[in-house]
């Protein structure tokens, strides 16, 4: 874990913006004592297991907009493939930005 005293901090902002957006928390110290915490938001904290938190960051996925309410799943409107052909629904499915 990083530490940045405050006139560090004031003068280098974007620089441990970039750390806590790699994953790693920034403790702020002043007269050695600390006083803050820069984070990441997903952090050890985050119900995202860190395989996901890494897919994110890499741009793979992105994280849902909203929560799924009790019993919304079962009224999704999921592509069907024809024919059984999965991999061309997944390819459609990409396509349209899903």
């Amino acid at each position: 874990m990083k530490t940045a005293n405050i006139s560090y901090a004031k003068n280098h902002l974007s620089e441990l913006i970039a750390t806590a957006r790699g994953g790693d928390a920034v403790i702020i110290v002043d007269r050695d004592k600390p006083v803050a915490r820069l984070e990441p938001i997903n952090s050890r904290n985050s119900p995202m297991p860190e395989r996901l938190l890494g897919l994110v960051r890499s741009g793979v996925i992105s994280p849902a907009k909203r929560a799924l309410k009790p019993g919304e799943i079962g009224k999704m409107d999921l592509p069907r493939p024809a024919g059984g052909d999965i991999v061309r629904a997944l390819l459609a499915d990409r396509e349209d930005g899903r």
